[in-house]
């Protein structure tokens, strides 16, 4: 049984991988987006007083 599930994971552990780091690529896409879309967010780091 540990040799299946030791098969499996190595089978889709890379996959699962792939998924992660395109989902987070769509994720910073689209907040770009949004931050495009609204300009009042576009340089809010650099109006915080130091």
């Amino acid at each position: 049984m540990s040799v299946l599930i030791t098969a499996l994971y190595i089978l889709f552990d890379p996959m699962i991988t792939d998924t992660n780091v395109a989902g987070n690529s769509v994720f910073a896409i689209l907040l770009l987006k949004c931050f495009k879309k609204y300009p009042q967010f576009e340089n809010a780091s650099s109006k915080v007083e130091r």
